[in-house]
């Protein structure tokens, strides 16, 4: 033990306070709890947000509810034809945007095509096979875009939902005139 108090320099007071009943450790309530919290459930990984497509963005509406308003709130043929002109040139303009997305992402691919070309002949071929992919869906943008002037394509079943809520709102809208015109209730 001398050896110890030597070396250590612990003398004999100082030993005596270092029991396990005397020891305290300080607490500091800043801690912030967000550090120990994880709100992911097991098992559920987060996905990383990549780039929006406008197209796919375009369909996911709910146009048969955006429809139902629109024919029970102006109940016009008018209205109709004109909100469908507006739907398939809004549809033309998000194909517009996704292919000017295509493209640019092909010109970065071209690029680095050409600065991997000498160093593996494995990574040409599959940029080489995305460009071509990519290029199709190009091919297939601008078909559909086409085919959104005659109500056919994608741009087909948008046209026939917003078709249908509107005259289910109309309708709506004519039985509920009826109704309460012809009870004279609401006069």
């Amino acid at each position: 033990m001398n050896i110890f108090k030597k070396i250590f320099g612990i003398n004999s007071t100082a030993s005596e306070s270092i029991e396990p009943n005397n020891l305290t450790i300080p607490f500091s309530e800043d801690i912030n709890e967000q550090l120990f919290l994880d709100s992911q459930a097991p098992g559920e990984q987060q996905k990383p947000e990549g780039k929006s497509n406008p197209v796919a963005l375009f369909l996911k509406k709910e146009y048969c509810t955006e429809g139902y308003r629109d024919g029970y709130s102006y109940h016009s043929g008018d209205i109709l034809n004109a909100k469908i002109k507006a739907l398939m040139s809004e549809f033309r303009n998000a194909v517009d945007v996704q292919l000017e997305a295509i493209r640019s992402d092909v010109q970065i691919q071209k690029e680095h095509r050409i600065e991997i070309e000498g160093l593996s002949g494995r990574m040409v071929k599959r940029i080489d096979l995305l460009i071509e992919n990519q290029l199709q869906t190009i091919i297939q943008l601008e078909k559909e875009k086409e085919n959104s002037s005659a109500e056919d394509g994608l741009v087909m079943k948008v046209v026939n939902e917003y078709r249908e809520g509107f005259m289910r709102g109309l309708e709506d809208y004519q039985t509920e005139k009826l109704l309460c015109g012809n009870s004279g209730m609401f006069n």
